[in-house]
């Protein structure tokens, strides 16, 4: 099994307002944006396992983006993923950012689970983007509670959930169950079932050559599009 190696970009966002003084026009004083930066590398080796086809994963975050790509061509497993962490003040965001991890592991029924973690309560603007790519999958899951979901490649089941957020399912071969509270939900050349969720967003699908899967779409407030083959004999 090869090694998983997991990247994470810390990104320190820091806001100073201008110190007050007496202006004849006061409304032109504007508050001025301090950025820092830095970059921290982790690993995490994983013992080789025999029993594994295609890798098994589960992915959540709490806000930003979360792309799973199948690359037929890579020799192992790689994670990126890039912070945005904010802070009451400089210091306290240089303090917040020390501590914030990306957990990667493989438990013990050969899946790897993969999660972002924050500490203490999260802030308004911190996120996370997450960009996981493997050799080859399995059945997968992924979840969001507020950022974009896309999966590129990928086979077995596939589950993808956002409460806030658009989820894109690009060549896909197996079953595919996607729900979004709010946020449009795209999946192109489906090659089995669909069964699709929106409660506000459009939803858009169109089905692979020869799939005579059923499929089951429902959106309480958004626009409904399907594309079938022209010789389709499902429901």
């Amino acid at each position: 099994m090869p090694r998983l190696t997991s990247f994470v970009c810390v990104v320190f966002i820091a806001s100073l307002l201008s110190t007050a003084q007496s202006f004849a026009a006061s409304d032109d004083i504007k508050p001025v944006v301090v950025q820092h930066s830095a970059s921290i590398e982790r690993v995490v080796d994983l013992k080789p396992s025999t029993e594994i086809v295609g890798e098994k994963v589960m992915a959540e975050i709490l806000a930003g983006s979360l792309e799973f790509i199948v690359d037929a061509k890579a020799t192992d497993i790689r994670i990126d993923a890039e912070f945005t962490v904010d802070g009451t003040d400089e210091k306290d965001i240089e303090r917040r950012a020390k501590v914030v991890k990306l957990f990667a592991q493989r438990v013990s029924d050969g899946t790897i689970v993969v999660n972002s973690m924050f500490p203490g309560k999260a802030m308004e603007r911190d996120s996370v983007k997450v960009s996981i790519r493997v050799p080859a999958s399995g059945d997968c899951a992924f979840k969001s509670a507020s950022g974009a979901i896309v999966i590129r490649g990928t086979k077995g089941a596939l589950r993808a959930t956002t409460k806030t957020g658009s989820i894109k399912v690009l060549d896909h071969t197996g079953g595919i169950e996607a729900v979004a509270t709010a946020g449009t939900i795209t999946i192109e050349r489906a090659t089995d079932g669909v069964r699709v969720t929106s409660t506000s967003g459009a939803i858009t699908v169109s089905l692979a050559s020869n799939n005579d899967h059923p499929f089951d779409l429902e959106s309480k407030s958004g626009a409904i599009t399907v594309q079938v083959p022209h010789n389709y004999d499902g429901s």
